[in-house]
Order: C-alpha cells, then structure tokens, then sequence
C-alpha cells in the first residue's frame, strides 16, 4: 500500500470534509455538541491565508489522514485538523504529516506552532509531547488562536529555522 501526501485539491475536499465527520464521529472520547456533529469541517478557507495550508495522506486512493496549519500572523502559526485513520496509526503516517506542517511552517519562517485538544485525547497528546510540543496555559495562547470549546489542553512548539541554525552555528 503506497502512502502519499499532497496538498489539498478541489477534487478532494468533499473526501477530506467526509474523512473528519468520519472520525469525530466514531472515535471522539468526548460528545461534540448537535451544532459541531451537523457542520461540515471547513477544510479550505481559514488555511488559504498567508502561509497556511491544508494536507491529505492518501493510500490506494482513499484519505486516510489530514492536517492543516493556519497562518496566524507574527511567525506563529496553528495546527489543525489533525487526523489519522485508525488502521495506520503506529506506522509514522502521524509523522509524515506532522513533518509535512513544520516543514510548510520552517520555509514560511513560523517560528511557533500552537495546537488545542482535549485532555481525553490522550495518544494524540503523547505523540504532540513526543514530537517538541510543550503544554502551555490556555491564557498563553494567541489571540487570534482558532479553536473550540471542546479543546482544554494547549500546545507550542517553537521552531528553529534554517536561517537561525546557521547563524547560531557560526559563533
């Protein structure tokens, strides 16, 4: 089975949007509200500005994971949407697409990404932790930070750009 990654097209978003209802409403520990179960995931519009964008991981031709970051302004940015089909957890596709944001975010020079989940979202928690996220309190984040009243648990990671580790390397 040959995975890829690509950024998000026209001709997927409608598979992209179905993917995400599929695993809110399947494998969410925590009960989204009526309002959250009905609207359709926005996939497009919040990650056109700036340096944002949206992905998709497809394998034999279905979506099996998505992410997105949005440009927030000032080098920071967030990480969205970060979903991952059950069967292929364990297998570095979680990776492979969180290496695809922090390489968008490093060439667009974001040098913090911040994230929000829940305190149920355990794995998804230990894999943020694993990967240089640092919990930080909910009045720490952006104002400008988009998320959900479902969210309690906030993360940063701060990124070394190239540019930094050249100049940190010269002295």
């Amino acid at each position: 089975m040959r995975e890829e990654i690509a950024q998000l097209s026209a001709a997927y978003v409608d598979a992209a949007r179905d993917f995400i209802a599929e695993v809110r409403r399947n494998e969410r520990p925590i009960a989204d509200s009526a309002v959250d179960r009905q609207k359709l995931p926005d996939v497009e519009e919040p990650y056109r500005r700036g340096s944002g964008g949206f992905w998709i991981s497809m394998a034999d031709g279905d979506v099996i994971g998505t992410v997105g970051l949005v440009d927030l302004g000032g080098g920071q940015g967030c990480l969205q949407k970060m979903y991952l089909r059950s069967d292929f957890r364990g297998t570095g596709a979680a990776l492979r697409l969180l290496n695809t944001v922090i390489g968008c975010a490093d060439n667009h020079q974001i040098t913090e990404i911040f994230l929000g989940t829940h305190s149920e979202q355990r794995a998804a928690r230990r894999f943020y932790e694993k990967n240089g996220f640092r919990m930080l309190p909910k009045n720490r984040i952006p104002k400008n930070f988009p998320h959900s009243d479902l969210e309690n648990c906030f993360y940063r990671r701060v990124l070394v750009t190239e540019l930094a580790h050249y100049a940190n390397s010269d002295r």
